[in-house]
């Protein structure tokens, strides 16, 4: 029976493309909608591991995690480190100067600070996961009069950033990972 392993978001998050890298090998991937979720499916023994950030290069530590290992039972089984590299999407092309809502989960956010500051009339929008953010955005009633063509890329942000991820266990931490 494989390992069940649990992480926040949906498919397509960072998490679970961290995921893929801490297991490797016959896993049941499970998608959780918040980070304290994963923590309690671990710490309740529902999954085996969970997949969590918890450090950005741009950001510094992700305070969620850090708090939720503190109030756990909960220990680092291992860690992994992937890049990240936000891109602005939206439903069609426009220019910069009409962007007037970026919605993105709020470390993502951070990360893009240097970049939002130069767009100052867009409200950034906090959101559950960046994947939860773009599924927002495509779902709003706001339809394209036309499409970019499909392989024109979206926007590549100045924010390259690294994501620390762990993964948990309530078991002790082994001397090494797989």
């Amino acid at each position: 029976m494989p390992d069940r392993v649990a992480y926040p978001g949906r498919e397509g998050a960072h998490s679970a493309a961290a995921c893929d890298r801490l297991f490797p090998d016959n896993v049941e991937l499970v998608p959780l909608p918040t980070f304290s979720a994963v923590a309690e499916a671990v710490a309740s023994g529902e999954v085996d591991y969970g997949v969590l950030p918890i450090e950005s290069s741009l950001a510094g530590p992700v305070a969620e995690t850090h708090d939720l290992l503190y109030d756990s039972p909960l220990s680092i089984y291992a860690q992994t480190v992937i890049p990240i590299h936000h891109c602005l999407i939206g439903l069609e092309k426009i220019p910069l100067e009409q962007i007037r809502i970026v919605r993105s989960r709020p470390i993502a956010l951070d990360q893009c600070r240097q970049f939002l500051s130069t767009i100052p009339w867009a409200t950034a929008i906090a959101a559950a996961t960046t994947v939860g953010a773009a599924q927002e955005v495509a779902a709003t009633e706001i339809r394209p009069r036309s499409r970019s063509p499909a392989n024109e890329p979206p926007l590549r942000l100045d924010s390259r950033s690294s994501l620390a991820i762990s993964a948990i266990t309530p078991r002790p931490t082994p001397a090494s990972f797989r």
